[in-house]
């Protein structure tokens, strides 16, 4: 039995895509403790979640500059849903694509 145990926060994260975990929160965890977490066991970049938790689920949003180091706002047990963002950079390349590939078929000459 040790005393830091019982501070310690067990939450369930669940992605959009269906991916499940359990991650294990310190009382002093902040909202860029979070987003790390998430980012090394689900693979996905802090800039490309959105953090859901409650009911009915509200986005848990980033804290103001002077609150940065607070801890985060979870209980122990709760469920937290995150959503994988698409990356704009990846939209745009694929929207990139989708134009000059339209370009070039418009560009047929006829004999």
């Amino acid at each position: 039995y040790s005393p830091s145990a019982i501070k310690e926060k067990k939450i369930r994260i669940t992605t959009n895509d269906g991916r499940q975990a359990t991650l294990t929160l310190q009382p002093s965890t902040t909202f860029a403790d979070l987003q790390e977490s998430i980012a090394k066991e689900f693979k996905v970049p802090p800039h490309l979640q959105s953090i859901r938790c409650g009911f009915p689920p509200k986005e848990l949003l980033p804290p103001k500059e002077e609150e940065k180091n607070e801890p985060v706002s979870l209980q122990h047990g709760d469920r937290v849903t995150v959503e994988i963002l698409k990356d704009v950079k990846d939209t745009a390349d694929e929207v990139n694509l989708h134009a000059s590939v339209s370009v070039a078929h418009s560009i047929k000459k006829e004999d």
